[in-house]
Parts: C-alpha cells; sequence; structure tokens
C-alpha cells in the first residue's frame, strides 16, 4: 500500500479524494487538479517500482511515450511525479483522465456482444492502436480489462507500459502482457511489435462474438503448450466472411501474416484512421501486467533518463500510519502475479483495478489466474529457466501474505520481509541475480533466527517462508 492518503496535495496542484482502486503495484486515487479546476485520476506505482531508481526511471519512460498520443479513443497522460516522504521514500505517479463507463470485460462478462456493437468497439480499439503504431508506440498488453466503455466510445487503457517500435521492454528482463490474450512470439522476444498488438484485437473480436475465449490460458506453464497446437478460430456469429477471414489472420501464428491495425480499423468501420498527435491529452492507463521474464537483463534497461521533477508532499502533512498489521494491504511487491500474474512474472501485475461502485472506473487490471504452489524440488535443483523464479517469487509473495493474519512475527518483522520481498521482485525483474542473491540468503537466516525463538507452531508457519527464500537464492545462484 502507498502512503497516499486523503487530502494529500501533490506538486501543490493534485488534491487526493479517495482511492478508486489499487492493484498490484499501483494504486488509483480519485484527485482534484486545484489549476484546472477538474476532476483527474492519480496512479501512484508502488512496491518494486516505487523502490528502485531504475524501475521508476522504466515509468518515467512510460509515461513519456504514452504521452504522445492524442487520440479520441486513447486515454493519456497528463502529468508525471515523485512524491518524496520525510522517511526518505520515494512513490512516483501518473495523473491521468478520470474515465467513466464499464471495462469491456465487464461488458464481455453478461454474454456475447451483437456484431454490430462489437465490429464498432472493434473499430475504435484499432483505430487507436493504429495510431499508436503510426508513431512507432506498441500497447503490448491489449485486453479485455484494458479497454474503456465510455459515454464516448471505447478508450484503450494501460499505454503507460507502452514501448516503442523495436526497442527492448523499459522494464528489463520481462515480457509484457496476459498470458490469455498474448501473441505467440511475446514468450521470446524482447522488442515491442505492432503485430502482437493486432493479435490481442483479434482474440478480443473472437470472445466479444462467441462469448468464449479463444485460448483457455491461466498462466505462462501453459503458454507454451498452448500454442504449440493453435486452435482453429471457430464460426463467428454475424460476422460477414471477408471480415472473418481477417479476423482469423490477426491471429496467425506468423506475426507476418497479420493485417495491420489499420487494416482492421477500416474493415470494421469503414472509415480512414485518425492519426494520434504529439500533443498529451488526458488518460489513465492501468497497472501493468508484467510477464515472465525472458532472459537477463537488456543492455541499457537500468539507465536513467533525465531526472523527473521531484514533488514534495506538503511540508504539514504527517506521514501517512500504516494500517494494523490484520487489514494491511496485500504485499504489492510484485506484482507479480501474473496475472500474478501473468503467471506468474516476475512481478505480474496483480489482480485488476476494481470498478468504483459509484461508475468511476479507475484502471482496471487483469483477471486473476489461478497460481499454484510450486512442487519443492529435489536438493540443489537446476533452474528450470525464468518462469520458475516467478513462480517462486508468487508463491513466497502468498505465503508473507499469510503471516499477516497470524501473530508470529512483529510489525517490524513483517516490514523486514516486505521490504525484502520488494528488493528481490525489482532486481529479478531487471535480471539483477547477484542481487537477488545475497538479499534472499540475508532473510533466510533472518527468518531462521526468529523460527528458532519461535514456538513450534510459530516455526511450522515460518518454514515455507524459509524454503522459499532458499530456493530463491539458489536459483539466483544459478543464473548469476
Amino acid at each position: 500500500m502507498s502512503a497516499f492518503t486523503p487530502g494529500l496535495k501533490l506538486h501543490d496542484r493534485y488534491l487526493l479524494d479517495r482511492r478508486v482502486g489499487s492493484g498490484g503495484m499501483a494504486e488509483v486515487w480519485q484527485a482534484h487538479d486545484l489549476v484546472l479546476g477538474r476532476p483527474v485520476a492519480v496512479k501512484v506505482l508502488a512496491g518494486p517500482m516505487a523502490a528502485d531508481p531504475a524501475l521508476r526511471a522504466g515509468a518515467l519512460r512510460e509515461a513519456r511515450s504514452a504521452a504522445q498520443l492524442t487520440h479520441p479513443h486513447i486515454t493519456a497522460v497528463h502529468d508525471f511525479g515523485e512524491v518524496a516522504f520525510p522517511d526518505g521514500h520515494v512513490e512516483p505517479y501518473l495523473v491521468m483522465e478520470l474515465l467513466t463507463g464499464e471495462s469491456l470485460a465487464d461488458l464481455m462478462a453478461r454474454g456475447p456482444v451483437p456484431w454490430a456493437r462489437a465490429a464498432a468497439i472493434g473499430a475504435q480499439v484499432a483505430s487507436a492502436l493504429a495510431a499508436a503504431h503510426a508513431r512507432d508506440v506498441v500497447h503490448r498488453d491489449i485486453k479485455p480489462g484494458n479497454i474503456m466503455i465510455t459515454p464516448t466510445g471505447a478508450k484503450v487503457l494501460d499505454f503507460g507500459i507502452s514501448a516503442m517500435t523495436g526497442l527492448p521492454d523499459a522494464t528489463g528482463a520481462l515480457i509484457i502482457g496476459t498470458p490469455a490474450y498474448a501473441a505467440p512470439e511475446r514468450i521470446s522476444r524482447q522488442a515491442a511489435d505492432p503485430a502482437a498488438d493486432v493479435y490481442g484485437l483479434g482474440l478480443l473480436l473472437i470472445e466479444m462474438v462467441t462469448g468464449r475465449r479463444h485460448h483457455g490460458i491461466d498462466s505462462w506453464e501453459q503458454f507454451a503448450a498452448v500454442h504449440a497446437r493453435p486452435a482453429a478460430v471457430p464460426p463467428l456469429p454475424g460476422v460477414p466472411p471477408a471480415v472473418a477471414a481477417l479476423i482469423a489472420a490477426a491471429v496467425d501464428p506468423s506475426p507476418a501474416r497479420r493485417p495491420r491495425a489499420t487494416d482492421l480499423a477500416q474493415a470494421l468501420g469503414g472509415t480512414s484512421v485518425p492519426v494520434a498527435t504529439g500533443t498529451a491529452a488526458t488518460a489513465v492507463a492501468p497497472t501493468p501486467t508484467l510477464l515472465a521474464p525472458t532472459g537477463g537483463a537488456i543492455s541499457g534497461a537500468a539507465r536513467v533518463p533525465s531526472p523527473p521533477t521531484r514533488m514534495q508532499a506538503a511540508p504539514r502533512q504527517p506521514v501517512p500510519v500504516r494500517p494494523p498489521k490484520r487489514s494491511r494491504t496485500p504485499v504489492l511487491a510484485v506484482a507479480l502475479v501474473m496475472a500474478i500474474i501473468m503467471i506468474s512474472g516476475v512481478l505480474m501485475i496483480m489482480s485488476a483495478l476494481r470498478e468504483d461502485p459509484a461508475g468511476v472506473v479507475a484502471a482496471p487490471t487483469p483477471s486473476k489466474p489461478r497460481v499454484t504452489q510450486a512442487a519443492k524440488p529435489s536438493p540443489s535443483p537446476e533452474p528450470q529457466g525464468p518462469l520458475e523464479a516467478v513462480q517462486l517469487i508468487a508463491d513466497l509473495t502468498r505465503e508473507i501474505d499469510k503471516l499477516r493474519n497470524t501473530e508470529v512475527l512483529t510489525d517490524d518483522q513483517l516490514k523486514v520481509l516486505q521490504d525484502g520481498l520488494g528488493f528481490i521482485s525489482g532486481r529479478a525483474l531487471i535480471g539483477r541475480w547477484n542481487d537477488v542473491r545475497k538479499r534472499a540468503e540475508s532473510l533466510e537466516k533472518r527468518v531462521h533466527n526468529w523460527a528458532q525463538d519461535a514456538e513450534d507452531d510459530a516455526r511450522e508457519t515460518l518454514e515455507p517462508v524459509e524454503d522459499l527464500l532458499k530456493e530463491i537464492g539458489d536459483f539466483a545462484k544459478n543464473r548469476d
């Protein structure tokens, strides 16, 4: 949980009103722009994104790429800043358009969407993607939760994790996306490609008209197996044959055989595609879903751009007091849950930001796939690959969350674990395995000592945490 509280003023301009959503690495607040007199959404990045300077720099890069886009169906970033709290920790935030409506995921949950409406939504999303691609910006996580249905039409969210075409992911060694909607090539490539966005849109169109996901994928472990034998596109009720053929081509396993977003926009809507201008409009970008790592850190991924303006919290406002242990928000450390999640993804972004009861929707996030407890490997196991690290961190996150509902550890001890998990997650995110190993080994020793001083029942409760820290340390040692 971030240290943001109602009444906090950011840079003497944005007055926080109430929190309207939270997810694995971020919270979304409704706020008021005191200069322009309008409501806005403020997304504060927490967990490893806030703790690691390299990741904060990455957040700024992503905000800059998103700010390039002004389009009727793209939410745009208004502002970016950082709050430095009296205790020394820093939390970056994005200021975006406050949207009303529902997500496409909510709409599709009620059943198949009539083709006329599905085509209109698809045309608007395709138009937004075509405009972004024309400026060499790729979304990387097209899914129902990142499309908002507003009174003025569909809005594509989450361009806050967009990437420049052909460049490595700013998050370093991770792929970004959601397993059920990611293109097959995303599991192995580091460069962003517009064809991956087209693939995601094709899946959305299929799901809208059939009422079913094309791929029954809940995790990255299932991803490779499912795409090894891709399913044929089912009949699409009400869709003209020529358009159905284009949708089928959009989900072709080969990126080279997929149509362009502009082709889909024109086929679905029959209109020209507006070009995104370079002036920032207003936008809300939901928490990015960080996927499975693809290897070591990418060269230059941690390079810090020109430093962002540091916004100071109003001096008379006290640092927010942490809530009691039993009410703490689950460890943000990782957006992990790739869809924890993405299953895993080191740090995959976790549960979607929820819709506000009053109808104010703040950056929805992915539905949470099932994550199973990793089986304990035999002694000194050889690492199975990056997904193993993702799963181990996801498992450790859950075990630490369980401890919050017990009296086994003190608040200070829990904070040590939470901070350590955030550090491990952030370093794993950029491939700093030596740092991961050192912190995991240090935490393992501390947990062992705590267990020695505890009662028998408490020792059993701490044992899974100690074991997972050892496994993470061993994995990092073999990756270093």
